[in-house]
């Protein structure tokens, strides 16, 4: 082989080399069968990379106690991946299960915080057991920092629309037998779909099972905003020309209709909802009007109709913190 054809094919290997995706760590180091499995696949690698540099932005960006939340997470997620790359897991079936770990996890940080004019939000979690009457609770709940003039109204609206001080289970109100014969459970999350200097979305989700037989689950919304600095009304962002409550409704039935999950969907829902504070959510591409959201049996139909900006706009008031376009 020539000497010039040799070398143009050394600077070629060297630019590939280079351009070849490295993940987070040395892989030269990698002790275990996870980084191995990572070393060995270029897009395992990207996602690791990303979702590294992602978790550094909030380390240095988080409050101590929400870094707290944040690192007690990322250790249970770190032991997850294990199960991705045991011996009797094939190559291929392991890089899949590791890139949906890795999609879930980058999804679970961008719905837990985030960060927007001088604000952020963050994650706190509690936990309860009630060893006397077999209660156990988890609870992961939004915080807003930043100057207390601009987030203290915020805070004091979700302790008190969670009921943090009592807990989920004193809240309820549910009555238990003296000992009772197997557990009771609740459950809370949340996740913030849009956070920007106008308003703040966030849907929460409950749970609850109990021995004997109960159950209940609810997703509602808490819309937040930032320029008046209070909870977010319908009737701050709707027009209120005739019929649009009607009009409203149709839209967001025609957006069930077509996902066809729901047979009879007009036997299970009325349009009531369109002026419930708790059943709207929005996003930056649009709004989802959350349909049988309210709490309910474990059996009980829900809907999520999502209802694009464009769409939307001609029902929105002009001062309705989402009818100006979206950075």
């Amino acid at each position: 082989m020539p000497l010039w054809l040799r070398r143009i094919l050394s600077v070629l290997g060297l630019l590939t080399t280079a351009a070849t995706p490295a993940p987070s760590f040395d892989c030269a180091k990698a002790g275990s069968a996870v980084d191995r499995l990572i070393c060995s696949d270029e897009g395992l690698a990207t996602l690791d990379r990303e979702l590294a540099e992602h978790y550094d932005v909030l380390h240095r960006e988080l409050s101590p106690e929400g870094l707290a939340v944040l690192l007690t997470s990322q250790r249970k997620w770190l032991a997850s991946r294990s199960r991705c790359a045991s011996k009797e897991v094939p190559r291929d079936q392991g890089v899949t299960c590791l890139s949906s770990l890795y999609s879930d996890r980058t999804d679970d940080l961008n719905a837990q915080y985030r960060t927007a004019d001088g604000l952020t939000v963050e994650g706190r979690e509690t936990t309860r057991r009630l060893p006397a009457v077999r209660v156990e609770e988890s609870d992961r709940y939004p915080v807003l920092l930043g100057p207390k003039s601009r987030v203290d109204a915020f805070n004091r609206t979700i302790a008190q629309r969670l009921n943090l001080a009592k807990g989920m289970f004193a809240a309820s109100g549910i009555k238990l037998d003296a000992k009772p014969e197997g557990d009771t459970t609740f459950d809370r999350s949340y996740e913030i779909h849009r956070f920007d200097d106008r308003m703040i979305s966030i849907e929460i989700f409950e749970t609850h099972e109990s021995y004997f037989g109960h159950g209940w689950r609810s997703e509602y919304a808490i819309n937040w905003d930032l320029r008046r600095n209070r909870s977010l009304r319908v009737s701050d962002i709707f027009l209120k020309e005739p019929d649009w409550r009607q009009a409203l409704y149709a839209l967001a039935m025609k957006a069930v209709r077509e996902q066809g999950d729901i047979h009879d969907p007009d036997s299970w829902f009325n349009s009531d909802a369109v002026d419930d504070d708790d059943a709207w959510l929005f996003d930056d591409d649009g709004a989802v009007l959350l349909l049988g959201h309210g709490e309910r049996s474990m059996v009980g139909v829900s809907a999520d109709a999502p209802i694009p900006y464009d769409v939307l706009q001609p029902f929105l008031q002009p001062t309705a913190p989402m009818a100006a376009p979206v950075r």
